[in-house]
């Protein structure tokens, strides 16, 4: 039982790691574009 909550744990840890990599590039793209926009 105990291991089975630990990949779990690990599975959504993953997730969270590259939903939170995604937001991070958009924001860059983001970031990007209004920088660009200025010129």
């Amino acid at each position: 039982m105990q291991k089975r909550l630990i990949e779990l744990l690990k599975n959504s840890i993953a997730i969270v790691n590259k939903t939170a990599s995604i937001d991070y590039f958009i924001k860059q793209k983001q970031d990007g574009e209004l920088i660009f926009q200025q010129f």
